[in-house]
């Protein structure tokens, strides 16, 4: 198993995913390397032994929706979305690829399946680092989810999204507003892109607010102190119901 990891390692040397690149993961797939993988991303291991589990992850999950499956089945992605909710920015980075490549590539069940485990809050938070490749990565694996939730609404335009309405309800929404004096242009445009597509008009409200003083947006209308909360609306599970 030690060769095949060295093996994976050896196949990777940027982020284009060739033909025969992918033909060779699908070989150690086969092979019986993801319970390995498995093991690294769940025990004690030093961080560096991690990434470069997340990274073989990644390759994989660029692959097939078989190869998604089969890191879903040995319960690999679990392990990275855990990674991608609590370690540190370099190896969340690894984590957002893996699962952004699932999510780029991934059958309707498979990205249900990804969020049924947590992974919109995690991906929404990593839009606050300064990190192009990490925040594209992550906007491009948010893009592919929000259009699985546009045919969850099966034409009926009346129903919000579910997915954009679990990101306004848990923060994401300000995440990606900030990225709108984000200094790329290629993520400027993509997250603008997003915005206007899901959630045109809450951003409409937001530019729409009466200015303070200070020039910052002002909410001029009370809440009556017995109003009553809404309840949040849960995020959809993998086997659609909520």
């Amino acid at each position: 198993m030690r060769q095949l990891i060295f093996f994976s390692l050896s196949l990777r040397h940027s982020r284009e995913f060739l033909p025969e690149m992918i033909l060779k993961f699908r070989v150690i797939v086969e092979q019986g390397i993801l319970p390995c993988l498995a093991q690294l991303l769940a025990r004690n291991y030093p961080k560096i032994i991690k990434k470069q589990a997340c990274l073989i992850v990644s390759n994989i999950t660029a692959g097939s929706k078989d190869q998604i499956q089969a890191v879903i089945d040995a319960d690999v992605m679990n392990h990275v979305i855990v990674l991608l909710k609590t370690s540190e920015t370099d190896l969340k980075k690894e984590a957002a690829w893996a699962i952004s490549n699932a999510a780029s590539g991934g059958s309707s069940d498979q990205i249900q399946y990804l969020v049924s485990r947590g992974c919109l809050e995690p991906l929404c938070n990593v839009l606050k680092y300064q990190d192009v490749d990490l925040v594209y990565t992550c906007l491009e694996g948010l893009q592919n989810i929000l259009v699985e939730g546009e045919i969850g609404k099966q034409g009926n335009e009346s129903v919000m999204n579910p997915y954009a309405q679990f990101i306004l309800e848990n923060g994401g929404l300000d995440n990606l507003e900030e990225l709108q004096d984000f200094d790329n242009d290629a993520v400027y445009k993509l997250a603008m892109t997003l915005l206007e597509r899901y959630w045109d008009e809450e951003v409409s409200d937001d530019a729409n607010l009466p200015a303070s003083k200070d020039g910052s947006a002002e909410n001029v209308e009370t809440v009556p102190e017995d109003a009553a909360a809404q309840p949040p609306v849960p995020a959809p599970s993998a086997d659609g119901t909520e």
